[in-house]
């Protein structure tokens, strides 16, 4: 078992031609075993690439739900409520994440590309069905099942890869990793915003489930595991969760995705209501594009500061400019919104992964414990943005308007109380002020 305190040491392990040593990170547990990581080199880097590719297929679908709802709002579902329309990413995200229990232990144990080729293949034939799709069930079965299958195989694998080959530079990789999450939640939306009227809503799908396959077959070939496989043991480690400060981290994440995860449904249907028009979609790809930036920025201020304070910080930020929200009602305070909102949400985003291994009692479980901590994730994506809609409501535009304070206050109050949990296992691991950690 690796202990909080295990030590971390960068040493030497070999020399080039002109007689430069090469360093890397060696963590040694408690057992007395060295865990080495390489922190560079051509395949921990191309590891990376294929990383982004897998996290700009499966967190890019994540992060763009809300230029689903709102297509559906305004064409294919323009008969039900927001509420109803938003079970249906809800359902994707928590299936998605929920499997992921599942999905962890798979990947500790046979690596990366059974389930990336699997989980490709999937992706392309979601996006295909589709594009037949017009009724309400059709749509939700392609997005709660092929689509959430599928996403879930490229979800956890590069998180889990990513981690051996990085220690030292864990969060920068990790930041990395991420901007393929807001790339995918760019890229996405401005496709479904902007080419179903030219080409077609079919046809816009077709051309999303090319361009998944290509990236798929991308990740499939570049990422990669350094570790052996785990030998056959117990599926999952539950007991983990005595582990308080892992505890705490797993517990945080359901308020972090409620806060979050609202915000990017609904802030596109929040501008239309507003009176934004046609700038609306916008709103959500202008906090997607900033978040990117944040999650490289936090990403490699988490190596020099601390995952937990960086991720603290993030979190607390995003609850003080939720309820900033409150008061904004025309485009440009909505545009800063969004710009400063995206920018801290890449504090949380890009060290969740990293946070969920710092805190667990052995690294070489990383599947399981990731994967354990996003099931626990998985409920309040599956009710938080349902709840968010029945708060705001089915009534006329303006009726809606005037409940959206209410769930906004909601929303950041679920924020709050996640970086609170992040703070208790801080000070769990440490009550220094000023620790890196």
């Amino acid at each position: 078992m690796v202990s909080p305190q295990s030590q971390v040491d960068e040493k030497p392990v070999g020399s080039d031609e002109e007689g430069v040593e090469e360093l890397v990170a060696v963590q040694i547990t408690d057992d007395g075993e060295e865990i080495v990581y390489p922190d560079g080199g051509i395949e921990a880097w191309s590891c990376l690439f294929g990383g982004v590719c897998a996290a700009l297929c499966a967190f890019g679908l994540a992060a763009s739900v809300g230029a689903f709802q709102s297509y559906y709002r305004e064409n294919l579902l323009d008969e039900y409520p927001a509420s109803t329309i938003a079970w249906i990413g809800s359902a994707q995200a928590a299936v998605c994440f929920g499997l992921c229990i599942f999905t962890g232990p798979l990947f500790d144990r046979y690596g990366c590309r059974p389930l990336l080729a699997t989980g490709t293949l999937l992706l392309v034939l979601a996006f295909c069905m589709l594009s037949l799709a017009t009724k309400y069930y059709q749509i939700f079965l392609c997005h709660a099942t092929l689509m959430a299958l599928g996403a879930d195989l490229m979800f956890i694998v590069p998180m889990g890869a990513v981690g051996q080959w990085f220690f030292l530079k864990r969060g920068l990789a990790f930041g990395i990793l991420m901007t393929g999450s807001s790339a995918g939640a760019i890229i996405w939306p401005a496709i479904i915003a902007n080419l179903p009227e030219k080409i077609g809503w079919g046809w816009t799908m077709r051309l999303i489930a090319l361009l998944m396959g290509i990236l798929g077959i991308l990740a499939t070939l570049f990422v990669k595991t350094r570790l052996p496989p785990r030998p056959p043991g117990p599926f999952f480690h539950l007991s983990e969760f005595k582990n308080p400060a892992y505890a705490f981290v797993a517990a945080s994440f359901p308020f972090l995705v409620f806060g979050f995860f609202s915000f990017l449904t609904f802030i596109g249907t929040y501008g239309s209501l507003a009176g934004l028009g046609d700038f609306s979609p916008y709103l959500l790809m202008i906090t997607n594009g900033s978040s990117g930036i944040g999650r490289l920025v936090f990403g490699f201020s988490a190596d020099l500061v601390g995952t937990f304070n960086v991720a603290i910080v993030g979190i607390y930020a995003m609850s003080i400019l939720t309820f900033g929200w409150l008061g904004m009602k025309t485009a440009p305070p909505l545009i800063a919104l969004c710009v400063l909102y995206g920018f801290m949400s890449g504090a949380p985003v890009s060290v969740q992964g990293p946070m969920v291994t710092a805190a667990a009692s052995d690294p070489r479980l990383a599947g399981t414990l990731i994967g354990q901590a996003l099931m626990v994730q998985s409920i309040a994506q599956l009710s938080g943005p349902p709840i968010f809609g029945a708060i705001v409501g089915a009534g006329t535009p303006a009726q809606q308007f005037a409940n959206f304070p209410k769930a906004i206050a909601f929303g950041g109050c679920m924020l709050f109380i996640s970086g609170t949990l992040v703070l208790c296992a801080r000070l769990y691991k440490t009550k220094k002020l000023f620790a890196i950690i």
